[in-house]
């Protein structure tokens, strides 16, 4: 999206792991860093300060100087980073709200979290954006940045994100979805999550940058379907 003397700004796609790891040695996002800047090998991590998940797409900072990535990280420690994610849930929502909940591991699986007070102390606030009768888009802004955080929110209050495999194992959908759209909304291959806007201050003149990648296509599509069929 774009790039300057101290970050980049990258549209991340769905189905792209950030870092290699056990059986992902390559065809990460930072092995594609890497290949294009190969400056970046200087950097912890690549140069990457923030993360999304495997299958959530859209917009990302990647720092390019020492200097700025530990300006960033600091911004994101004082949660100074504004964050704006859009979601396609499966319920109603009216207005907005606050999710405080902490998270933590899952007990029973360590691969997930969950809500748990002895979790990390995490905010999320969740406006809707537009109603697709008994489905929403939202826009979901996050204070903390726990693992999975809008994911595990959301699923908490009965609000789960169409397509997350982790979150609604058993692919709930909305009572009186027709069958056509529950095959869809079934079909869907990721969770509906994307990453949408990201503003900070400039590390010398202060002022606020922003960056937005637009909605992807598949979430767009997914949003017309259901639209088709309320």
């Amino acid at each position: 999206i774009d790039e300057t003397n101290d970050y980049i700004i990258v549209e991340k796609s769905p189905n792209l792991i950030m870092h290699p790891g056990a059986g992902n040695e390559q065809g990460t996002l930072a092995n594609g860093l890497l290949f294009r800047f190969p400056e970046l090998a200087k950097l912890p991590r690549s140069g990457i300060v923030h993360r999304l998940d495997k299958d959530t797409s859209g917009v990302l900072l990647v720092a390019k100087t020492e200097r700025f990535r530990n300006y960033f990280v600091k911004l994101l420690q004082e949660r100074k980073v504004k964050k704006l994610y859009k979601a396609v849930i499966v319920g109603k929502v009216i207005g907005s709200f606050e999710i405080k909940e902490s998270i933590g591991r899952d007990k029973n699986n360590r691969t997930k979290m969950s809500v748990r007070p002895d979790g990390k102390e995490a905010t999320t606030f969740v406006k809707l954006h537009e109603s697709l009768k008994n489905y929403s888009l939202l826009d979901v802004t996050i204070e903390s940045g726990r693992t999975h955080q809008i994911r595990v929110h959301l699923g908490s209050k009965k609000f789960p994100i169409i397509g997350d495999k982790t979150y609604n194992p058993s692919n709930n959908v909305a009572k009186d979805t027709p069958g056509e759209l529950i095959d869809i909304i079934r079909a869907f291959p990721r969770q509906a999550l994307h990453s949408f806007h990201l503003s900070f201050n400039d590390i010398d003149s202060n002022k606020i940058l922003s960056y937005e990648a637009p909605l992807p296509e598949d979430i767009k599509n997914l949003i017309k379907t259901i639209k088709k069929h309320i």
